[in-house]
């Protein structure tokens, strides 16, 4: 094996040589940005070039010869890939296989791969050579775009605010580096602080944030000020006293309060972050004013809708009572009270409307023109148990006598010619 050559220094196998033969070829293998890797049949490192050094933190020397499930894989990941490497010793290709990998860091990052068999000069296969592209940032980006779709969606349909704020943290959660996120937001721009939590939030923190005042304090601070205020060593900071015990048994050493400010500068919303770095990543604080605008824009569109449904409602209720005074005036104005007779067969006439108006019977009024027929029968309504009903006049002269039954009582589908409907009357 040669000293920088094509093999990990002091790899399992040194009678194994990879020859490369053109030297330009070799170059772009070791200043690629994706990680290529040999490993051989018993997943052994045999190569390492500087994009995985790069990608996981550690140098081919420190990997050489160690064992790449038990090193990188989460243990619940290692039966899988196993099983895909054995595919490719066998002498299969494989494409887009995706996987975490656990890097130096502590991080948990997401590789797609492809893989081939690694043979020798004679054919034999004697490992694989595989190439990874580090998709985490991607496979945050499409968690949180949909997520973020899901919380706009939620806000068309409606749903409560805390439903739709807990679908924002969602998205954080979904695309962070593993910070966690929670929203303080009010209902109304005077109404209390609450707080919405994604699932998925760690169950103790969750209780004590529900249960302390520690943080009311701080995000009102961030209200206050009006920008965010991070705290890099939050198991320390006397603000966070009170969840010292919580934020030791997740492994929190940092968090932050981030205010999402509307129209005029109003804060609308504060997330509240927590993270394992200390102090935050700036991805994190990133990701977090990203949210910050996100919630915003939930709490003021509720906010808005919510005014201009109160609106709404200030109005309707000044038309009902407004209707409500002019029905009332026009029964006044039409009723028997107001209407004055003297000859004895008017008075009569009035006695058998007034005996009449309570009764769900039909009243025909026959007489000249320009007797009161109309206001006769108004003062009827305004005494009847329809009075808050419409009355409504019309005028019988102006409708042809064939069409005279049709319009005042209906007729149903193809009654006549041209009926192509059903008209109720």
């Amino acid at each position: 094996m040669r000293e920088g050559g094509d093999l990990v220094p002091n790899g399992p196998n040194p009678q194994l040589a990879l020859s490369f033969t053109d030297a330009q070829f070799r170059a772009m293998v070791e200043t690629a940005a994706s990680a290529v890797i040999c490993l051989s049949p018993d997943y052994r490192i045999l190569y390492w070039n500087e994009g995985a050094q790069h990608i996981f933190g550690y140098t081919a020397e420190e990997v050489a010869g160690k064992n790449y499930l038990e090193l990188f894989l989460p243990e619940n990941y290692r039966e899988g890939v196993s099983a895909d490497i054995q595919r490719v010793l066998r002498g299969e290709r494989t494409w887009g296989h995706v996987n975490p990998v656990r890097v130096r860091s502590g991080e948990l990052r997401t590789l797609s791969w492809n893989a081939a068999p690694l043979t020798d000069s004679s054919g034999r296969v004697i490992g694989i050579v595989a190439v990874g592209q580090d998709i985490t940032e991607l496979r945050r980006a499409q968690a949180a775009w949909a997520a973020e779709n899901l919380a706009l969606e939620g806000m068309a349909r409606g749903e409560p605010l805390e439903s739709v704020l807990a679908m924002v943290a969602r998205a954080g959660l979904q695309a962070a580096r593993g910070a966690q996120y929670g929203i303080y937001f009010r209902e109304e721009p005077d109404a209390p602080l609450h707080l919405a939590l994604p699932e998925g939030f760690p169950d103790l923190l969750s209780a004590e944030l529900r249960r302390r005042k520690a943080p009311l304090a701080l995000v009102e601070a961030a209200i206050g000020l009006g920008k965010p205020i991070v705290t890099p060593s939050a198991q320390t900071d006397a603000r966070w006293l009170e969840l010292r015990q919580a934020f030791e048994t997740h492994g929190i050493r940092s968090a932050w309060a981030y205010p999402a400010t509307g129209a005029a500068d109003q804060v609308l919303a504060v997330v509240l972050g927590f993270s394992s770095d200390s102090p935050p990543h700036p991805d994190e604080l990133e990701l977090t004013e990203r949210l910050a605008r996100l919630a915003g824009l939930v709490v003021e569109n509720r906010w808005a809708v919510a005014y201009r449904l109160r609106e709404t409602e200030s109005k309707l209720q000044t038309a009902v009572e407004a209707l409500e005074t002019l029905r009332r005036e026009l029964s006044q104005q039409f009723s028997f009270e107001e209407l004055v007779a003297v000859s004895p067969a008017m008075l009569e006439v009035l006695r058998l409307a007034k005996q009449v108006a309570p009764t769900d019977t039909t009243v025909l009024i026959t007489g000249e023109t320009g007797t009161g027929k109309e206001v006769l029968a108004r003062a009827i309504h305004a005494a009847s148990p329809r009075r808050h009903g419409p009355f409504i006049a019309v005028n019988c002269r102006a409708i042809p006598e064939t069409l005279m039954e049709s319009e005042l009582f209906g007729h149903e589908k193809g009654a006549f010619t041209g009926a192509d409907r059903r008209k109720p009357g």
